[in-house]
């Protein structure tokens, strides 16, 4: 991951005896790896969205706001866990992921 120039900063072992692994990709920006077991588990009706990331950043409402504003359709800030998340799509209808970080 050095060569890239991120950085693992956790992995955790999950309730499934799986792997959560986040890589810092730069100074506002985290990527959130899962297993495919524990997303089938735990949040069944994202399994088949391709590709499925969860982003995790610094400036969570700055983002949700800038998207918005660039006319993209950014879904509602709900809960996810003790943080917030949001999703949108990109111009093929694929979601990603924002989680507060």
């Amino acid at each position: 991951m050095k060569y890239f120039g991120f950085e693992i900063v956790s992995d955790v072992k999950m309730v499934d005896g799986s792997k959560n692994v986040d890589i810092q990709v730069n100074e506002g920006m985290r990527l959130s790896l899962f297993s495919r077991d524990f997303i089938k588990q735990y949040s069944p009706e994202v399994l088949d969205n391709e590709p499925s990331l969860l982003f995790t950043v610094t400036n969570f409402e700055e983002l949700h706001q800038k998207l918005a504003n660039q006319g993209i359709k950014v879904g509602d800030i709900v809960p996810n866990g003790p943080h917030r998340a949001f999703n949108f799509p990109d111009n093929e209808g694929r979601y990603y992921g924002i989680s507060e970080g």
